[in-house]
């Protein structure tokens, strides 16, 4: 599973095509309501053996395309945001799973997700890409102790993370306080 990104600017407009002009196999529609948003996700599954890919894929035994729909409305600004991604798998689609591949697929896009945002916190608010470490497991190491730090603080439920994380810095009391509550002390 990998999403088709604006850098494939032909298999990109390939994939938009096919969404608006073919049926999907299948659809899920997930609602949320979280973090001051309120979210709409919609996954569609289609077939690719219509289209004429670029030799490159050819290898690749492409065979389905995912579109994800997001309709976010945050509550605060009133604001709603829509976004569309393409996602592309070499998954076999067997027409009686088809519903049960589309929630999978978009179960699995979502995790992704998760992972990027664990990294983006990695990077935004560890600054973990510019630390340089010279012992040989040293690097593991921190990278564990900063698993566990972005797990615990998520579990207070912060409203900025920076912003816990700079509190906890200075204040040892807070920091205590919100091991507590998520039950690590």
């Amino acid at each position: 599973l990998t999403q088709v990104k604006e850098n494939q600017a032909t298999f990109l407009k390939q994939c938009k095509e096919l969404n608006k002009d073919f049926s999907a196999f299948a659809e899920t529609i997930e609602h949320e309501k979280a973090h001051g948003r309120v979210t709409t996700r919609c996954a569609r599954l289609f077939s690719l053996e219509s289209l004429t890919l670029d030799s490159r894929w050819k290898n690749s035994n492409l065979s389905l395309l995912i579109v994800v729909e997001r309709e976010t409305f945050e509550v605060s600004k009133q604001k709603t945001t829509f976004e569309t991604s393409y996602y592309v798998s070499n998954l076999m689609l067997e027409t009686s799973a088809a519903n049960s591949l589309v929630q999978e697929m978009a179960q699995a896009i979502r995790q992704h997700w998760g992972v990027e945002s664990n990294n983006w916190i990695r990077d935004s608010s560890f600054n973990e890409d510019h630390i340089k470490t010279k012992a040989g497991n040293q690097a593991q190491v921190m990278a564990l102790l900063r698993g566990l730090a972005i797990e615990l603080i998520r579990r207070s439920h912060p409203k900025n993370f920076r912003a816990a994380i700079d509190k906890f810095a200075d204040s040892h009391a807070a920091l205590e306080a919100m091991l507590m509550q998520v039950k690590f002390l």
